[in-house]
């Protein structure tokens, strides 16, 4: 009864030893997420913001290319 108590308890250790690192797993992967989230956030607001700027970098190009004249007048 003693060996079997035993080898109870140290399959208990054992255990909560597995399930700590399985959170501890969890937990890294959980962060590991949440950083890789806000990295795509921050990536999708700067390819907005250089949208945006191309967009106005381009226009007024096409308004000069239009107010000059062409070589036909």
């Amino acid at each position: 009864e003693l060996e079997f108590r035993k080898t109870l308890d140290d399959r208990a250790t054992t255990t909560n030893m597995y399930e700590e690192q399985l959170q501890s797993f969890i937990q890294e992967r959980d962060a590991l997420v949440q950083q890789h989230v806000l990295e795509l956030t921050e990536d999708q607001h700067e390819i907005e913001k250089l949208q945006e700027e191309l967009a106005q970098l381009k226009q007024p190009s096409s308004i000069k290319h239009n107010e000059m004249p062409s070589d036909d007048e």
